[in-house]
């Protein structure tokens, strides 16, 4: 609940301003489980919901989940691309990006796309992309397009890469202005978590175990 407001998300509307969070935290900390079983659900609800009313520009949104990979800029093209028909979309795409910072602006208003893209794990970006040109153009056309009004970026980083952010000073800035950190859970958010989905579900556990988990877990993120 807390990040759909601060992406300017409510059951009534989604504002265009706001269009940029990043979620950071230790590794373990659950920023993906956040993003991947809390937020993008729940931005899908939302979807739902305009689209039955039929009274938002945001009724048609596409919500895409990515993880960078080696090839970044190539998943990127691929993932927006998988409802164009033509073959040679992606690739179109791909070198249009490596180009021009602008292209996936220009993409999204060519297509009247609304899109929620979700960039999970963006750490990979450093430990994976050997391409230090893609890295870049990534990056860039991630910005650029934050300048219309048809895009919403998360990305959830690992607060120890935070550094490798230096040599991406307009990068290093959004996230500044834009950011919630996901710290450790405290006891009794942990018990929740561990009993939570079971009891949801129609399970118990058998007296003890959770304490026993609770026990396994000590310290850890």
């Amino acid at each position: 609940a807390k990040l759909l407001k601060r992406l300017g998300i409510s059951d009534d509307e989604i504002s265009p301003r706001d269009n940029f969070l990043a979620i950071l935290g230790a590794s373990g900390s659950g920023k993906s489980s956040l993003v991947r079983a809390g937020l993008v659900p729940a931005i899908r609800r939302v979807v739902n919901i305009l689209q039955t009313r039929d009274q938002s520009d945001w009724a048609g949104t596409e919500v895409c989940l990515l993880t960078p990979g080696p090839y970044p800029l190539e998943n990127l093209a691929t993932k927006l691309t998988q409802s164009v028909e033509s073959v040679t979309a992606a690739v179109t795409l791909l070198d249009d990006m490596r180009k021009d910072s602008r292209s996936l602006r220009l993409f999204l208003d060519k297509h009247q796309i609304r899109l929620f893209l979700v960039v999970d794990q963006f750490e990979e970006i450093f430990l994976l992309c050997h391409s230090e040109i893609d890295c870049r153009c990534f990056i860039d056309n991630l910005l650029t397009a934050l300048d219309c009004d048809r895009i919403k970026v998360v990305l959830t980083l690992r607060a120890d890469y935070y550094s490798h952010l230096t040599p991406y000073e307009n990068l290093r800035q959004v996230i500044t202005g834009a950011q919630e950190y996901i710290g450790p859970m405290n006891a009794s958010e942990q018990r929740r978590a561990i009993e939570s989905p079971a009891q949801q579900t129609g399970y118990d556990f058998e007296p003890g175990l959770v304490d026993v988990i609770m026990h396994d877990l000590g310290m850890e993120p």
